[in-house]
């Protein structure tokens, strides 16, 4: 992928003023790298045979984020794989099956135990995939992952591979520990062809209800099947909660006396308070929009935890083309000030620029008396030098203003700094299609490790929220992973598709997919940044991350680094939690 930048590790952090284009050199020899002791420890692994081994069939296993075509066909090397994850966790590996002839098979894997006697769940899925440009070249690329069902068979094409993924998750009181899980593949008379053992670490510390990072995303409840009726979106609703994603809507409204139960539930972080875009456009009078937020109001504040919970969406994407939409912000702010003191109101926005003629407010400038929860795309934290340095860089202010706006307001990275502390504001980020390249997005032509950094990068630029326009922006039947783009004959893959709906493959509610799996494990990630930095203190935890990203357009996507540095992050906090 271009513009990422591959480096080694660095044991201490970059000086404040280095590019951050140019990767960290290694640490000089007599530099004591202080994560070093925590790094993971080989599994001592015989390679097993299956009680009738089928020599021409491949077994492998590779890292959860691992992104592998179906034409991919050469082994990791992995012969078994050990997962590591906390309590209240869900972690994944993949495995994969390949042969240079036609296979039939099915496959099982046991729930992972403990000498003690405990048992983790298990769940296994195969990976669907999609023909897509990637790596240079068009591939058919996993996303999609439909359960195993029991007795499912699966025929593998001579010179391909199958993908699947193996799911175990904990629960708050899961005993910590070593676990192991025995996967077999047999052939179509039932004879076991292919074994292996896999093994997890269970670490001692639990990871809370309450995700430290917030998020947003819209359920369309007009694509879901059924017309999105109350019992569809609440289906889709409840499974991107099981995988710490908020959705912008409640299953029920405010008025509604089941909706309690959302609102006490710790997984809820986020919600939007009206609705997405309910406003005077969607046809609402400002009468009934005023009603709607006392009614709000008065629900809301009798409960501090479901107040702090809840914010306005009201307009989105303020831009050059619809400036009026700056107004409206400025308008449904003086309203709520009026009928919902206490408002936190967003707007996501990719663009800023002079508001006046007489250069004195940009739009941040105008808007800042009415939004606070704000939410730029990532590239807003490239300051105007990195912009000049970095390949490919882009800039949130508006080119040819650039410069002017530098040196007026400052970058965006100093201005949120600065709401945040003496505005009482939130810092969310988003991305959609874009940035492109060298930046990250939820595109399936990412590199898979890349969906986990971008969560990384959140933490390093103390950003608490992330928001994403949609999951469920489908064509056709759902399963094309493709939106036609906004330039006629120009695509992206997987923008705003997170999920699949699950009849095509036999399933009541949706089908998750490879990158909504990253994205929880990137909220689980954030959130032991979270629990190690109360111990080793924000610095120390921005530096580590550096070792993996030292801004938003430079990364490291080697999967191999990735996992280590993991799991020396978890095995360093269950030491420090351990006293």
């Amino acid at each position: 992928m271009a513009g990422v930048g591959l480096f080694s590790l660095c044991g201490c952090a970059p000086q404040e003023e280095q590019d951050p284009s140019t990767p960290p050199t290694d640490p000089p020899i007599e530099a004591v790298d202080e994560w070093e002791p925590y790094a993971e420890q080989p599994v001592d692994y015989t390679k097993q045979t299956a009680e009738a081994e089928d020599e021409a069939l491949e077994l492998w296993f590779d890292h959860a984020f691992a992104k592998t075509p179906r034409g991919e066909t050469a082994s990791s090397g992995r012969d078994t794989y050990k997962l590591y994850m906390g309590k209240n966790e869900k972690e994944d590996c993949q495995f994969f099956l390949s042969s240079a002839e036609e296979k039939t098979f099915s496959v099982r894997v046991s729930d992972f135990t403990s000498e003690s006697g405990a048992a983790l769940q298990t769940s296994l899925f195969y990976q669907y995939y999609f023909t897509m440009p990637f790596e240079g070249q068009e591939q058919d690329v996993p996303d999609a992952i439909p359960p195993v069902t029991d007795g499912q068979t699966f025929t593998l094409s001579a010179d391909t591979s199958q993908g699947f993924v193996l799911q175990a998750e904990t629960q708050a009181d899961t005993p910590a520990g070593e676990y192991t899980a025995e996967l077999e593949v047999f052939g179509p008379q039932g004879e076991q062809i292919k074994k292996a053992t896999v093994f997890l670490h269970v670490w001692d510390f639990a990871l809370s209800d309450d995700s430290a990072c917030r998020t947003a995303m819209w359920i369309e409840a007009a694509r879901l099947p059924s017309g999105g009726n109350e019992e569809t979106y609440k289906l889709y609703y409840d499974y991107l909660l099981d995988n710490r994603v908020n959705a912008y809507d409640l299953p029920y409204a405010l008025d509604d006396a089941r909706v309690d139960e959302y609102l006490n539930d710790e997984r809820v972080n986020s919600f939007n308070i009206l609705g997405f875009k309910v406003n005077l456009e969607s046809g609402d009078t400002e009468k009934a929009l005023k009603e709607k937020m006392r009614v709000a109001y008065k629900k809301l504040s009798s409960n501090d935890d479901w107040f702090e919970k809840g914010y306005f969406y009201l307009v989105d994407e303020p831009n050059p083309s619809e400036i009026h939409k700056l107004g409206w912000i400025a308008t449904y702010g003086q309203w709520l000030e009026e009928c919902y003191p206490g408002y936190r109101q967003m707007s996501p926005f990719f663009t800023d620029q002079w508001y006046n003629n007489e250069r004195t407010q940009d739009w941040i400038e105008y808007l800042r008396p009415y939004i606070n929860i704000w939410v730029p795309k990532t590239y807003a934290y490239t300051t105007l030098r990195e912009y000049g340095s970095i390949a490919g860089a882009q800039c949130l202010y508006q080119e040819g203003q650039e410069g002017a706006l530098d040196a007026a307001f400052g970058s965006y990275p100093e201005r949120i700094a600065d709401m945040v502390e003496n505005d009482g504001a939130e810092a969310w980020w988003y991305v959609t299609s874009q940035p492109t390249d060298p930046y990250i997005t939820l595109n399936t032509t990412e590199p898979g490790v890349a969906y986990r950094v971008l969560f990384w990068q959140q933490k390093m630029n103390d950003v608490s929220g992330f928001l994403y326009w949609s999951v469920n922006y489908w064509e056709g039947d759902g399963w094309n992973n493709r939106e036609a783009e906004w330039t006629a004959g120009q695509y992206t893959y997987g923008n705003g598709q997170l999920v699949y709906p699950g009849a095509k493959v036999g399933q009541e509610g949706p089908v998750g997919s490879l990158r909504l799996e990253a994205v929880r494990d990137g909220i689980e990630d954030y959130q032991m940044f979270a629990m190690i930095e109360q111990r080793i203190g924000a610095g120390a935890v921005e530096e580590f991350i550096r070792r993996t990203t030292t801004h938003v357009a430079v990364w490291n996507a080697d999967n191999d680094h990735f996992a280590s540095e993991r799991v020396m992050l978890g095995n360093r906090l269950e030491a420090l939690l351990a006293g």
